[in-house]
C-alpha cells in the first residue's frame, strides 16, 4: 500500500485562487499526495475562502493530489470541542453545502471535524456520526477522515480512543456501500513512549478496520500567540514507525509549522525535505 506524504494549510496563508492552485503545485513536486486544508462556518461563507478551496479542488484534479477540506471550530483555539444542538446542526449544514459544491471532484477528501473532543464520550461520537451521516445524505461518495478524540491520545496519551470505542456507530453513519472510513491521528507527544504508544494505535485503529492517517506531525508546540516550543518527540515517534505506517497504508502530512535548525519555519511541506519516508 505505501505511505505518501502531503502539506498542511488554512486560508489565512493564501493570498488568492493562483497562490492555492500554486500550493497544489507545489506538494505535487514535494512528492506529497494530499493537501488538508481547516476552514471555519464564517470561511466556508466567504465567496473569496471558497474560491481559493474550488480552485484548489480544480488543481488537485488535474495534479492527482488530495484535497482534505477539514471543518474546524475555532473556540479552544481550534482543539478539543464538541458541538451538540444548534452548533452542530450549522456544521452539518456547512459539511453538506461542501460536499455538495466540491464533493463530485475525484480529488476532495472530507476530514469531518478538526481535533474533536478530548476523551472518547458519547457526545463526540454522536458528533461525528451527525456529521458523516450529513455529508452521506448529500450524496457524498468519497473518503471520510475522522480524527480520533483527544486527536489520538485516546491511546497515544493513555485512556481511550473514540474511534476504535465507537467503530460500529461510526460505520453505521457511514453506510454500506462507501469507502471505509480513515481514523486520523496528530501526533505532537513528545514523552519517552511516543513511539510505542503511536506503535500501539496504528495497531488499534487497524484491528477496528480503521485506514490510519498521521493528519498533523510536527516538533513545534503551540504555545499561544506567535510562541513555539520545540519538542522532537514526534516526528521521531513517526519515523520509527514509518513501517507499520507504510504497511497500513497510512499518509502522513507534516504540520506546517516546524523548527528547522532551531529556527520556526512556516509552510512546511512543499519541498521533499518536508516529507517522512
Amino acid at each position: 500500500m505505501g505511505s505518501h506524504g502531503g502539506a498542511n494549510t488554512v486560508p489565512d496563508r493564501i493570498a488568492s485562487p493562483e497562490a492555492a492552485q500554486k500550493m497544489v503545485e507545489d506538494v505535487k513536486n514535494a512528492g506529497g499526495e494530499t493537501l488538508r486544508i481547516q476552514m471555519t462556518h464564517d470561511q466556508i461563507n466567504d465567496p473569496a475562502q471558497m474560491a481559493k478551496l474550488k480552485a484548489m479542488v480544480d488543481a488537485g484534479d488535474k495534479q492527482g493530489v488530495r484535497i482534505q477540506f477539514t471543518f474546524r471550530d475555532n473556540a479552544n483555539g481550534g482543539g478539543g470541542n464538541v458541538l451538540s444542538g444548534d452548533k452542530l446542526r450549522q456544521a452539518a449544514d456547512d459539511v453538506k453545502n461542501v460536499v455538495s459544491a466540491l464533493g463530485n471532484h475525484p480529488s476532495f477528501v472530507l476530514d469531518t471535524f478538526n481535533e474533536g473532543g478530548k476523551s472518547a464520550t458519547q457526545g463526540w461520537a454522536d458528533m461525528q456520526s451527525t456529521l458523516i451521516k450529513s455529508a452521506r445524505d448529500a450524496g457524498y461518495k468519497g473518503d471520510i477522515v475522522v480524527e480520533d478524540s483527544n486527536w489520538g491520545g485516546g491511546l497515544t496519551a493513555g485512556g481511550e480512543s473514540g474511534l476504535v470505542k465507537y467503530a460500529d456507530q461510526l460505520k453505521a453513519a457511514n453506510g454500506s456501500n462507501n469507502p471505509g472510513l480513515i481514523g486520523s491521528i496528530h501526533e505532537y507527544a513528545s514523552g519517552a513512549d511516543a513511539s510505542s504508544r503511536l506503535s500501539s494505535e496504528i495497531k488499534a485503529l487497524t484491528s477496528a478496520g480503521f485506514k490510519p492517517q498521521i493528519g498533523e506531525v510536527g516538533n513545534a508546540n503551540w504555545t499561544g500567540g506567535g510562541n513555539f516550543e520545540q519538542r522532537d518527540g514526534a516526528n521521531q515517534a513517526v519515523k520509527d514507525n514509518m513501517g507499520a505506517l507504510k504497511a497500513a497504508g497510512a499518509d502522513v502530512l507534516p504540520w506546517m509549522d516546524q523548527f528547522e535548525n532551531g529556527k520556526i519555519k512556516h509552510d512546511v511541506g512543499f519541498s521533499k525535505g518536508d516529507q517522512f519516508s
